[in-house]
């Protein structure tokens, strides 16, 4: 399991899935409507599971997103492969103030080494999102699974 360090600035311990606190975004704060966690260093080729808990907040307005996005980091540059996802979590079916769970897996590219998390409110300033519990797991492809 790869962790995903924590945005200092961004912690709010008065709301969490899990203690001591979570990641929390808000449109009505500056500075606190986007994060992006540091690249992460992966294997090309390799299935991964990205997952957190969400709760969007009542009352909220604009749209809620989250994105992984994978590149190949060579030492003279980079190139981006296509996004793994660029995801909305707030549509109609949310419930606001209820802790959900989002997974989703897939392969990296057959260049990627370096992957990239980040969360994203957009449209008006009304309000905010907490994330918590986030991780970037290898899956294990050797163990079969049941059907």
């Amino acid at each position: 399991v790869l962790v995903l360090p924590h945005a200092e600035d961004k912690l709010d311990d008065g709301v969490c899935r899990s203690a001591p606190d979570s990641m929390m975004l808000s449109s009505e704060v500056p500075g606190i409507q986007f994060i992006r966690f540091d690249d992460v260093p992966v294997r090309p080729h390799t299935p991964m599971r990205p997952s957190f808990w969400y709760l969007i907040a009542h009352g909220n307005a604009g749209e809620c997103r989250a994105r992984v996005k994978q590149y190949c980091d060579k030492p003279h540059g980079y190139f981006t492969e296509p996004d793994v996802f660029d995801v909305l979590l707030s549509d109609a079916d949310v419930q606001p103030g209820v802790w959900h769970e989002f997974a989703h897996e897939f392969e990296t590219g057959r260049s990627t080494n370096a992957m990239a998390l980040d969360f994203r409110l957009l449209g008006p300033d009304v309000g905010g999102v907490w994330i918590d519990d986030w991780k970037l797991e290898y899956v294990d492809t050797t163990t079969p699974r049941p059907r």
